[in-house]
């Protein structure tokens, strides 16, 4: 069993957090890249899911006067459906 990205940024966070110089914290939700490019779309959609979760938490428990907080992607993807599938099938794949 692993931990959450946000339980995984939460941690980090309070680790770092004592250091009277500060502290710099990359969070990396590759994840989403994987189930991406193996066309799963409900890894993509949890993962993400996930990733939102931890920069919530990001934001709520930093102090936007002391802390730059930066959420962004090295790239994208499409999400496309291919075949014919009918009205009401599974798209999520698991």
């Amino acid at each position: 069993d692993q931990p959450s990205l946000r339980a995984m940024t939460k941690a980090a966070v309070d680790l770092l957090r004592g250091n009277p110089n500060g502290y710099f914290l990359v969070v990396e939700g590759g994840r989403i890249d994987h189930a991406n490019h193996a066309n799963h779309l409900h890894r993509t959609v949890t993962d993400g899911t996930a990733y939102q979760k931890a920069v919530e938490w990001a934001m709520e428990n930093t102090d936007p006067r002391g802390t730059l907080l930066v959420s962004t992607a090295d790239h994208a993807h499409g999400v496309s459906f291919n075949g014919y599938c009918g009205r009401g099938a599974p798209i999520l794949g698991l």
